[in-house]
């Protein structure tokens, strides 16, 4: 349809959104909900992962340079926060910012799969059976495109992102 010029499309891949008012990650959920409690809370996955997250403002900004730029039709781009951090810090980060005396500790590969069933009976899963893959794996994004072109730079990295929505979680999500 492009080619045939009925459609104007951009194609943005976004990183994982995080900020006020936008909590719909089910991990951040589960981290969130243990820290409350002040339970255990497990490192699950490589703690060195690299995490890359994007903050609504952000989405909203890139969102409308891609309206107001017609270089941008037909082009595709990576949207994430300036910059990606380990799991094990966005885990303790989320813990701290909730004021939690939670303790986090690394779960080890070879015990996941048994603790993770475990977990789900007792109705609070380690990780959703759709992001067991990506516990082992670097989620990182390159935003280059998108900077040249559309002229973009995200305001927020993934520390401020996942900071102020704890924050928003802490003060609004029962």
């Amino acid at each position: 349809m492009h080619k045939a010029g009925e459609l104007e499309p951009v194609v943005l891949r976004l990183a994982p959104l995080l900020g006020p008012y936008f909590c719909d990650n089910r991990q951040l959920h589960r981290v969130c909900r243990l820290a409350e409690r002040n339970r255990p809370v497990p490192l699950v996955g490589d703690p060195h992962a690299l995490r890359h997250f994007v903050h609504v403002r952000d989405v909203v900004d890139v969102f409308d340079r891609c309206l107001t730029r017609t270089q941008a039709v037909g082009r595709v781009y990576n949207v994430a926060g300036r910059a990606a951090a380990t799991a094990e810090e966005l885990t303790r980060l989320i813990v701290g910012a909730l004021g939690s005396r939670s303790m986090v500790f690394p779960l080890p590969a070879m015990l996941f799969p048994l603790a993770n069933r475990l977990a789900w009976r007792l109705g609070e899963p380690l990780v959703i059976p759709e992001l067991e893959a990506d516990a082992y794996a670097h989620t990182c994004f390159g935003i280059e495109r998108a900077v040249y072109e559309l002229g973009w730079r995200p305001k927020y990295d993934t520390v401020q992102a996942l900071t102020e929505t704890a924050a928003w979680y802490r003060d609004h999500a029962k």
